[in-house]
């Protein structure tokens, strides 16, 4: 049998082989909620808390009408409620009044309707990195604190000036530079958890947390934002975090005890095990040692590149429910088919159930920055679609492959994407494998009628027929039969109409050769493999 540290390397060294090991439909994901609770969940509905601060919110049912109140009825079972982001919440007001706890109303709403009710907290939030005014009294007392190591209050100074908006942001340069993945632009104002201080801090927030509110669970998410140590002392302080998570452990056995209930802990870690131990945090032992009861897999930005098979692994192996996570904030999932896919695709890699984050911003990612973020009805049809397999079997998707997350604030956490790939060919011919994973049994739909089935690559410019040359699971693509249409900001696609039978459950291999005589600086932008299905 392998041990933990052998297990972490094998796994470690297929993470390029996403494709090549394909999904494992035959892995059964035990029927089970967090542990000890004998409750199966479909849906956790992840709700950031920025709702109780809207000027809609000035009642409970306002508050509840934002993003809550069609829920019950869909396949959301847990209501995960964010109420520590820099601060907890019963540190600030709402429009509702002091006499209107958000969290409390939350709960109230769960309980009515048969939800499941979990306190969220965010582990280091950095929003208070790069939106003034946001900077929490802690932060401000405590500057030391802080990853950024202010050593007196002289370089505080100009921070706190752009906090109060007062000057520009003192990283601007630094930002102008290296743009969305710099992460000392997001990193400057984490607090820094190699300090006793800043661990009892979060230990007495959980704590209190327990004792206001009738919990079902507390959830770690180390997601939002994961920055814990200084660069280059993550792995020598991992027995920190670890610490902490088994003082976590017992205060809420503790707790549990007093209130005469259960308090699960749920944890969300980072895409893989050993990208979440590189960053501080030994999720993989966490599990071995029996200190969570659910375990959240993943970031949710590149859902079709993520190697859930290995969180499941090790979470069905101690008995530990596994639900993948899957963001709201990604712009692949406007298209409702892409969501429908990156859901089926966890489900046939053995998930318990799935996470939705940040369901709420897509109404606002489609509309523009103004628009409120509201549970609208695309946000609905996801929640009622996705919860079981069985659901998802006969409807159409787009399986997308994911672009690799730069933004530095969550890149260090997720593994790099297939996409894009821009092609050399100064020395000779270049070839590209991009794996597209698929969950639909194929096999099993042809019973009631096999999908239709088209793949459509973007590139960059346009190219000509015998510019390149294309495999799919090695029978080769026609370039002249790929037809041929614009698409938006100068990029220009190829569609393939495909055969029954050429697609397959488990990962597709699409490979790419390009000539000497395409276009310089010609890049692969986009990757989609549509299934239709007959009405």
């Amino acid at each position: 049998m392998q041990t933990r540290r052998e297990f972490l390397r094998t796994s470690t060294a297929s993470l390029g082989l996403v494709g090549a090991q394909g999904l494992n439909p035959s892995r059964a994901a035990p029927a089970q909620g967090p542990r000890g609770s004998g409750k199966r969940l479909r849906l956790i509905y992840n709700n950031d808390g920025d709702d109780s601060y809207s000027p809609l919110a000035t009642t409970p049912e306002g508050f509840l009408a934002q993003r809550m109140k069609t829920l019950p009825g869909t396949h959301v079972d847990s209501l995960y409620y964010c109420g520590f982001v820099t601060r907890p919440h019963w540190e600030t007001s709402y429009p509702m009044g002091p006499e209107k706890d958000p969290i409390r109303v939350t709960v109230d709403f769960a309980r009515q309707h048969g939800l499941e009710c979990v306190f969220s907290f965010r582990m280091n939030d950095i929003h208070d990195a790069f939106i003034a005014g946001r900077l929490n009294p802690f932060k401000r007392r405590h500057p030391r604190f802080l990853l950024a190591s202010f050593s007196d209050s002289d370089s505080f100074e100009p921070f706190l000036r752009w906090n109060r908006k007062e000057g520009e942001h003192p990283l601007t340069p630094t930002r102008q530079a290296f743009g969305v993945r710099s992460s000392e632009w997001f990193s400057w104002s984490a607090l820094d958890y190699a300090r006793p201080e800043v661990r009892q801090r979060y230990l007495q927030a959980i704590e209190e947390a327990c004792r206001r509110y009738d919990l079902d669970g507390v959830e770690l998410d180390w997601c939002r934002h994961p920055f814990f140590f200084k660069p280059g002392t993550e792995r020598q302080h991992v027995p920190l975090l670890t610490d902490f998570v088994r003082t976590v452990r017992r205060r809420l056995r503790d707790i549990s005890r007093q209130k005469g209930k259960a308090i699960q802990l749920a944890m969300r870690v980072a895409d893989t095990p050993e990208l979440s131990l590189n960053n501080g945090v030994d999720a993989a032992s966490w599990i071995e040692e029996g200190l969570v009861d659910l375990l959240v897999a993943g970031a949710g930005y590149v859902p079709f590149t993520t190697p859930v098979e290995t969180w499941i692994e090790l979470g069905h192996a101690a008995g530990i429910p596994v639900y993948p996570c899957l963001s709201g904030s990604t712009r692949a999932f406007q298209d409702i088919r892409a969501a429908r896919a990156a859901a089926q695709r966890f489900w046939s890699a053995g998930a318990d159930g799935l996470y939705w984050f940040n369901l709420f911003v897509m109404s606002g990612i489609r509309g523009g920055r103004r628009t409120p973020e509201v549970h609208d009805p695309h946000q609905q049809q996801i929640a009622e679609e996705t919860g079981e397999a069985a659901v998802l079997s006969r409807l159409d998707k787009l399986y997308t492959v994911d672009r690799t997350q730069e933004a530095g604030y969550i890149a260090h956490i997720c593994p790099r994407a297939p996409l894009p790939v821009t092609f050399s060919t100064a020395s000779g011919s270049q070839e590209k494998r991009i794996p597209i994973p698929v969950g639909d049994d194929l096999k099993e739909s042809s019973a009631g009628g096999h999908p239709a089935t088209e793949l459509r690559i973007a590139w960059s410019t346009p190219i000509r027929p015998e510019q390149a040359s294309f495999e799919l699971n090695g029978v080769r693509l026609a370039a002249g039969d790929g037809v041929r249409r614009p698409g938006s900001g100068g990029t220009t696609w190829m569609d393939w109409k495909l055969p029954a039978g050429r697609v397959r459950r488990g990962t597709n291999e699409l490979a790419v050769r390009v000539h000497p005589n395409c276009p310089t600086g010609l890049t692969l932008e986009e990757v989609h493999l549509a299934l239709t299905y007959p009405e």
